[in-house]
């Protein structure tokens, strides 16, 4: 194994113990393309806080199971009018009631395990899905940066955002770029090529971005995991490109359609939609 495959499968293994992605909602997307190269983007709806417990993965209970296994713990002698002996039960396949203790310390086992993970979420993504507090303020960060117009927490992991941004397609295009966050499963990737072109690429907007994008991982890397399930509040939306030039390329059901001088695509994101939306535009043309 080379030195960088070992580095990604060892991104691959943190990534996949986290399993914590922002992902679209409910949302609306527009992208206007002129042949000069200027450009509009724009995003307004959800984004979505996915856990391993939307996806399927193993998480810290949150009521801590009362069985227990095994024999029981030695119990201090019955004094007067006390009942019998716990330690003196017999139960069916070794499982018997936890004792106090036992349950104590479960549940405090529970507590550290939330809390590390929550350490470990905030290193990787930037935030903590479990500290609402952290999360409220983060929505706070994202409207300090560029093109955020309004961010807001709503809760259960949902963000309620309105994003837009103009520029010049001189450059790569990313979005989301997140503070704090070294993990992004991007929604929106518009890339320059030296032809002057530039190709539209959308992985977020598809039925199921993160599952792909990890279970992607998992197989290039050897990685061993269960395969991730999409989660129930997964992306449903439009994503429309408009330009004044004609599209050399796209992967939309219907093709461009015409106004006039401008053509407009038009890709709907629906449950169980797994194409990722594509374009090739050529600037200046």
């Amino acid at each position: 194994m080379t030195r960088a495959t070992t580095i990604v499968s060892a991104i691959a293994a943190s990534l996949l113990l986290a399993a914590c992605f922002l992902i679209p909602g409910k949302f609306a997307s527009t992208l206007d393309v002129k042949r000069d190269g200027a450009f509009t983007f724009a995003y307004k709806g959800e984004i979505v806080l996915v856990t391993p417990a939307s996806l399927g993965q193993p998480t810290p209970p949150d009521t801590v199971l009362p069985t227990c296994f095994g024999p029981v713990p030695a119990a201090p002698p019955l004094q007067p009018g006390q009942g019998p002996n716990v330690a003196m039960r017999t139960f069916r396949s070794g499982q018997r009631p936890c004792t106090p203790e036992e349950t104590a310390k479960r549940t405090a086992d529970a507590v550290a395990t939330r809390q590390r993970e929550g350490e470990q979420m905030a290193k990787i993504i930037g935030l903590d899905p479990s500290n609402d507090t952290a999360m409220r303020d983060y929505a706070v960060q994202l409207s300090k940066q560029a093109g955020w117009r309004s961010a807001t927490y709503r809760g259960n992991g949902v963000f309620d955002v309105n994003f837009e941004q103009s520029g010049r397609l001189d450059r790569d295009f990313v979005f989301p770029l997140l503070p704090k966050s070294s993990v992004i499963v991007p929604f929106v990737v518009i890339r320059k090529r030296s032809d002057g072109g530039v190709l539209v690429s959308a992985p977020g907007y598809r039925s199921a971005p993160a599952e792909a994008f990890m279970n992607g991982i998992s197989a290039e890397t050897g990685t061993a995991t269960k395969p991730l399930a999409p989660p129930a509040n997964g992306p449903q939306g439009s994503f429309i490109i408009t330009s004044d030039i004609v599209p050399l390329t796209n992967n939309t059901e219907d093709g461009p359609s015409r106004n006039g001088s401008r053509t407009r695509l038009t890709w709907s994101v629906t449950p169980g939609s797994d194409k990722i939306p594509e374009t090739l535009i050529p600037l200046g043309h």
